[in-house]
Parts: structure tokens; C-alpha cells; sequence
């Protein structure tokens, strides 16, 4: 395995993780009553992700 690999395997690891934390808290979002937790919850995640894609794109990588 080489180093792309490794970038390859912890992007999909990272992102999986943080797409089943915003499935979850998508799932239970109440509109009428939420809390701050859950809003800051659903922004790390998506901001996660964006990140991982952002830094990606930047470093060329080749996913295909």
C-alpha cells in the first residue's frame, strides 16, 4: 500500500464517520426544539467533510 492509498482509505474512513454523525443528527433534528449541541453537530460534520474534499482537491489526489 502506498501513501495514496493510505490518504485514500482515512478520507473515506473520515468522511463515512461524519456522514453517519449527520444522518443521525438530521434524522432527530426537531425544528421546533432543538438544541445548540445538535446544530454545532450538524455543522462539524459537513465542515469535516468539505475539508477532507477541499484538501484533496488541492493535493491532486485520484480517487478513481
Amino acid at each position: 500500500m502506498d501513501d495514496l492509498d493510505s490518504i485514500r482509505d482515512i478520507f473515506f474512513e473520515e468522511c463515512k464517520e461524519n456522514l453517519e454523525i449527520l444522518e443521525d443528527k438530521l434524522e432527530n433534528f426537531d425544528s421546533e426544539n432543538y438544541d445548540e449541541e445538535c446544530i454545532s453537530s450538524i455543522f462539524r460534520a459537513v465542515h469535516s467533510i468539505k475539508e477532507y474534499v477541499d484538501w484533496c482537491s488541492i493535493s491532486n489526489c485520484n480517487f478513481k
